[in-house]
Parts: C-alpha cells; structure tokens; sequence
C-alpha cells in the first residue's frame, strides 16, 4: 500500500518542511490500511505502539509505501509492520515499524 504526502503549508512544521507527526500520521494510515486488507476476514486489529525515525528534512512530497510482503498476517498477536517515506528523489527520509495487535 502506498499514499503520497503532499508537502503543503497545513502539514509544514516551522521550517517549511512536513512535520513529524504529519509523516507519523500517513504511516499509520498507509500500515493500517495494509493491515486491514491483509488480515483474514473476521480480525480485528489495531496499532499498539510506532518506533519511528526521522532520516532527512522532508521537503518535497513524499511517497509512503508500507511492504508487507513478508508478513504473515494469518497469526494471532503482535505484527511489525514497517512504513517508510520517500522524497521526490526517491531517498528515504522516515521510517516507522508498528506493531499492530492482531485477533480473530
């Protein structure tokens, strides 16, 4: 799943870049929706804890892809689920790994 984060004055932090939690925000929505339409039908999840790092100023728009490939979404319990931000020169400036709790 993947969403792009335009780099517009309502989600700019003081230095006219997007701000941290505008970037927390869209990585919990592009894992969130990876999560919903990954999990089996009838599960119930939800996000219980984000580790995120800030790798460079954001200063373009980003593209925010969560790929979850590799995960199996088919257990019970604690998943991570990583998210990551790209400028428009396609250098990762943020990442994120959520731990999403997963029932049936």
């Amino acid at each position: 799943c993947e969403m792009i984060l335009k780099n517009q004055k309502k989600v700019q932090n003081h230095l006219g870049c997007i701000h941290a939690i505008a970037m927390c925000n869209a990585a919990e929505l592009v894992g969130g929706v990876t999560t919903e339409v990954s999990t089996p039908e009838g599960t119930r999840w939800i996000p219980e804890g984000m580790s995120v790092k800030y790798l460079v100023k954001a200063k373009t728009d980003l593209i925010v892809k969560c790929e979850a490939d590799d995960i199996d979404f088919t257990q019970d319990g604690k998943i991570d689920v990583p998210v990551a931000a790209y400028n428009d020169e396609g250098v990762k400036c943020f990442t994120a790994l959520i731990t999403m709790n997963v029932k049936r």
